[in-house]
């Protein structure tokens, strides 16, 4: 195995500065995909925050040794990241050399966290057989050995509540739980006494038990930003074998009510979560379409981690070689989804998978469905295109022909008429082709379909994407949506930007 060499990078998690997550026995770490560093039933937050041991790993954090530091290489959030070092289902990729006791500096701080996971219950109906609270099939002797959060927790963590802006709130399930006596009760009161103004709070459930007395209850106060469903499937010979005893019919119903009773509100929003998995991922696009029709917001995906069964994990852990024709599929499937997700993270992930296998070129150039260049963020504007402000880019080919490209455009939230002109260049700025976009038929800040002449390509070589409108003006313009690359430029007007559009060409 050959190690990476320790060095000093910049930051890009900065869970040990800003994070806290406490778990239903007391025990708290920076990160919920970390192990704990310390608990909060005896001792209070200020002590544990500056910790040795919380210093000693932001302090590796300074070198990027986050698996030194108890990271978990399986941590989907390092996969997005760092795709190159963290391959999904690969922990090897990960190993650095050690960073030496005499290079760790400990680093004390006078941040707080603003974001906390907490666990309020670790009892839960279902026996999902990935998850760790899932196995037994007795629910009595479940709910006898099971536990809520202390209150000597809940008093130490009254002084931190002030600066915390988003809050994340797990189980077991909590709506499992009886009325009288909930955890949840006796949190929402400490927040309405001492929380700050803008606090965020998401809920998540599995939705079986959140009856109309809960929704009630979360509407009634304006902190629950977000409820989340984790529901994986909607089809109906998937979701049992994922939710056993759970519900879906009622499930769906309870989510649709929410929906329906927030009307006369802002919040909270309401999201839809998926275990990724071979088992779920032929699913993922109708439970995208179930979550529309029904008035969720947001699907997030999420990839499998090495907890609960570890037959059903081998059986549906996706990155697997074995599974490359299903990660393909999924692969294509992704690039249609244009219902509010992180799919992004996850077509990342895909990515870095097969070009680990060494198999990316070689899948890319097989199959036409499949983007030959894809850049699937949208964080940044990259613009406007307006008279001789154009928006330059550079792909290679990686098929002998380009005939579809999938763009994101922002509108500013208006009607704009001054038509786009899509060029493909080669590198010594040859034009193959020109291609008029009517921007009235743009939707702001969504993806764009553009059909193209069938343009033939020399494979690898580098090609330039033009957009431009000559005739725009400030008030009659769009621009293009992006993100922040090491490894691509843009050219907007005269400057050069570290990022890369929003674009597959397919």
């Amino acid at each position: 195995m050959k190690h990476r060499q320790h060095a000093q990078h910049s930051i890009r998690c900065t869970c040990p500065w800003d994070s806290l997550t406490v778990w239903v026995d007391g025990s708290v770490s920076h990160c919920g995909r970390s192990i704990p560093l310390g608990e909060l039933r005896t001792v209070d937050f200020e002590t544990f925050w500056n910790s040795v041991e919380l210093q000693r790993v932001r302090g590796m954090f300074r070198h990027d040794a986050l698996v030194q530091s108890g990271c978990m290489p399986t941590c989907n959030v390092l996969m997005a990241l760092y795709p190159d070092r963290y391959v999904p289902n690969q922990i090897e990729t990960a190993a650095m050399a050690p960073v030496p006791d005499t290079a760790i500096r400990l680093e004390r701080t006078k941040h707080r966290p603003s974001y906390m996971l907490l666990q309020l219950s670790d009892f839960c109906s279902l026996g999902c057989p990935m998850c760790c609270y899932g196995a037994g099939d007795d629910l009595k002797a479940k709910l006898a050995k099971s536990k809520v959060l202390p209150n000597e927790v809940f008093d130490h963590l009254l002084p931190v509540w002030p600066g915390i802006r988003t809050l994340e709130l797990l189980g077991g399930e909590l709506f499992d739980l009886p009325w009288d006596g909930h955890p949840l009760r006796r949190l929402f009161t400490d927040l309405k006494n001492h929380a700050h103004p803008s606090l965020d709070v998401k809920v998540v459930t599995n939705g079986k038990n959140l009856d109309e007395r809960w929704c009630r209850f979360l509407l009634d106060h304006a902190f629950v930003g977000c409820v989340s469903f984790s529901i994986d499937s909607a089809h109906p010979e998937i979701y049992p074998t994922i939710r056993r005893r759970g519900n879906l019919a009622r499930t769906l119903e309870n989510l649709e009510r929410l929906a329906s009773m927030r009307q006369t509100h802002y919040r909270p929003e309401i999201h839809v979560t998926s275990l990724l998995g071979n088992h779920t991922a032929p699913t993922l696009l109708h439970l995208a379409e179930t979550a529309r029709r029904l008035g969720a917001d947001r699907l997030d995906i999420q990839p499998m981690n090495p907890m609960g069964d570890p037959r059903f994990h081998y059986d549906n852990n996706i990155f697997q070689p074995r599974f490359v024709p299903e990660l393909v599929a999924l692969w294509k499937d992704l690039t249609t989804l244009d219902f509010h997700s992180n799919r992004a993270d996850i077509l990342v992930m895909i990515e870095a998978f097969v070009g680990f296998l060494g198999m990316s070129d070689e899948v890319v150039a097989q199959d036409s469905s499949l983007p030959q260049f894809g850049q699937y963020r949208g964080d940044l504007t990259l613009g406007p295109i307006a008279r001789r402000n154009e928006v330059v880019q550079s792909f290679v080919a990686k098929r002998t022909t380009l005939r579809r490209a999938r763009l994101q455009f922002a509108t500013y939230a208006r009607t704009n008429t001054k038509p786009i002109d899509l060029m493909i260049e080669t590198g010594t700025s040859e034009r193959l082709l020109r291609v008029r976009i009517d921007p009235r038929e743009l939707v702001d800040n969504a993806w764009h379909d553009v059909e193209l002449p069938n343009t033939k390509l020399q494979l690898g070589r580098e090609y330039r994407v033009r957009l431009a409108s000559r005739r725009s003006g400030g008030n009659d313009c769009v621009t293009m949506r992006g993100a922040t690359s090491e490894t691509t430029q843009v050219r907007v007007g005269r400057r050069k930007l570290a990022a890369s559009i929003a674009m597959m060409l397919f």
